[in-house]
């Protein structure tokens, strides 16, 4: 007879699963302006819907007994930050356009919505975001208790690697995740913070690639690489609901109905505004948008993504390899040396992370994201910004030392262990690499399916630089220091 506890147990899990699945389905999500908090709840949900899971309850992040944590590298997108000033200025617009017109209860409640959102602020990081990540470094200090102290502690040798670009968002979101990182461990706050080594060229990546910008990204080649979103926004589905919501509004002449454009920034409003204040907060802007609504504006911005940081050109990925063979790196040295940096964190942006997913082969539907497939795509498709990349998406990668050759029972790991074995996280949650259906790689298994981006990452022969980066993303600071010390040894050996 089964044990009781058991049956509970599991009848849990499944309560748990179907509520789980039933708020995914009636969520109204922001794609890459999405609050972590609302869409990481939602995560495990998600891949198993999206047939990237081993099974349909969390999988555990801990290894077998035989191994234990040897290095953890950590790429972060920076937290929740105040709208642009392109937002801002379209802001303003809906404000000044709204005071002048008839409105339907409860909207008629903007017009005495207090703006906060000014130029002074644009793109710095909210408190939301500092508290994101503050979060996020609590969970992973948990997750790798003797790594951070071995690596950030006092008592340890604080032999920790922070990368960050140039950005007040992502130095920001470093110090915040400092400062959750002193919640767990007793930490030098003002010393690590003095440590955090700011890399343009190894964060954004594509500020130096002139393929990148002139086959995708420059104002001209968006005509051409951003076509599919274009035909979306001008579609079917973008004016229904541009309809939809104008209705919902109560505005009937068709020179105050709502544009694509004026669409969307309410709907960023909405997001903005429940990112900063709480994911049930009752703002006015969410009163007309339904989740009818959300999921079209979702696809749109899905398209755009797809395109500039994702499967849509390979440059968008392959410029990435300078940051991922940074990565790989991590775990050769600590291999070779103890004293080696435990934990390497970077800090970025939504085009750093997404290139790195693509990368790795994560979230591929297979098929492009265009403008005639959103009845297919609506709600199965892998490469959802809202769940993958929002605020403060991260992606870890934890390398294991374990007694090779042992033979484990672990249900998602490989039944014979190597002596170095590799975990994925997104958002915390374990993944599976493409190549496997385990949630574990032997690190030479590894390093061979992405050799490329190691041993063939030469970035300016990639980016078609006519220049030499000022800063060659190639040349990590430590493999400068390594270069120096070989040719300082050999000068001391000419030198007797």
């Amino acid at each position: 007879m089964q044990d009781p506890s058991i049956k509970i147990l599991l009848l849990s899990l499944l309560i748990f699963q179907l509520s789980a699945q039933s708020n995914y389905s009636n969520t109204i999500f922001f794609s890459s302006k999405t609050s972590y908090n609302i869409s990481k709840p939602h995560f495990q949900v998600y891949l198993k819907e999206t047939n990237q899971s081993t099974n349909g309850i969390a999988t555990l992040n801990q290894p077998p007994s035989q191994c234990k944590a040897k290095q953890l590298s950590l790429l972060v997108r920076h937290g929740t930050r105040y709208p642009s000033d392109g937002d801002v200025e379209k802001i303003d617009n809906i404000i000044a356009k709204l005071q002048n017109l008839d409105l339907k209860a409860p909207f008629v409640k903007v017009k005495d919505w207090n703006n906060t959102f000014t130029l002074e602020q644009e793109s710095l990081l909210a408190d939301a975001g500092k508290e994101e990540m503050k979060s996020i470094a609590s969970k992973y200090t948990s997750q790798f208790p003797n790594l951070f102290s071995s690596a950030m502690s006092k008592s340890g040798s604080e032999n920790v690697e922070i990368i960050s670009s140039e950005k007040e968002r992502t130095e920001s979101s470093a110090k915040a995740f400092v400062d959750g990182v002193s919640e767990e461990i007793t930490v030098d706050v003002m010393n690590l913070n003095s440590k955090i080594n700011i890399r343009n060229d190894l964060i954004r990546f594509y500020d130096f690639c002139t393929e990148y910008i002139d086959v995708v990204d420059s104002d001209a080649a968006q005509e051409k690489s951003l076509i599919e979103f274009h035909k979306f926004i001008a579609g079917p589905e973008m004016q229904e609901a541009a309809k939809r919501v104008s209705a919902e509004a109560s505005l009937t002449n068709d020179e105050d109905l709502f544009t694509t454009e004026e669409l969307e920034i309410i709907w960023l409003l909405c997001g903005f505004e429940r990112a900063m204040k709480g994911a049930d907060y009752d703002s006015p802007w969410c009163y007309p948008i339904t989740i009818e609504d959300s999921l079209v504006l979702e696809y749109a911005n899905d398209i755009e993504t797809y395109w500039l940081s994702a499967y849509g050109y390979k440059i968008n990925y392959q410029q990435s390899c300078p940051l991922f063979s940074n990565i790989v790196d991590n775990f050769q040295q600590i291999i070779a040396s103890s004293s080696a940096p435990a934990v390497s964190l970077y800090f970025g942006h939504s085009g750093t992370v997404l290139p790195i997913y693509s990368l790795l082969g994560l979230f591929d539907d297979g098929k492009p994201l265009n403008a005639s497939n959103f009845s297919h795509n609506k709600n199965g498709r892998k490469l959802r910004s809202s769940i993958i990349g929002p605020f403060a998406a991260n992606i870890g990668f934890s390398l294991y030392e374990c007694e090779e050759g042992v033979q484990t029972s672990h249900p998602d790991w490989p039944e014979k262990l190597e002596s170095h074995m590799l975990q994925i996280m997104v958002n915390e949650q374990v993944v599976q690499l493409p190549f496997t259906d385990k949630v574990a790689v032997t690190l030479s298994k590894f390093e061979k399916q992405y050799d490329w981006y190691t041993s063939q990452c030469d970035f300016d022969k990639i980016c078609k630089n006519d220049n030499p980066t000022s800063t060659s993303p190639g040349m990590t600071d430590r493999k400068l220091a390594q270069y120096i010390a070989v040719c300082v040894s050999f000068l001391a050996i000419y030198m007797l």
